[in-house]
């Protein structure tokens, strides 16, 4: 990345939640113009991200269920909701279709 010749404009867009886990060489001055942290989700936020996640449900969670998952999912992102959704689904499969 240092010393290359100016090829007009680049733009690079990376995400981890992972922040720790990224080299600090790549981390300092000069290397990226911008950085920008997005904070998890409140409860209203997963609430409205798990009301997403469900809405094709036949039978999506009650208002109570969904504010007891809410409060015990509290640092999770969209995509840990994304998959708990997803394992709730595939057990509830498996509870109704043993053999499969």
């Amino acid at each position: 990345m240092n010393c290359l010749d100016s090829k007009g404009q680049v733009v690079f867009i990376g995400a981890t939640n992972r922040i720790d886990a990224i080299d600090g060489a790549l981390r300092r001055p000069g290397r990226f113009d911008r950085e920008f942290t997005f904070q998890l989700p409140g409860l209203d936020a997963l609430a409205e991200i798990l009301d997403i996640h469900t809405r094709k449900w036949k039978q999506p969670p009650v208002k109570e269920l969904k504010l007891e998952l809410t409060a015990s999912c509290v640092g999770y992102s969209g995509a840990d909701l994304k998959a708990l959704c997803t394992e709730a689904a595939i057990r509830a499969f498996r509870e109704k279709y043993p053999q499969v």
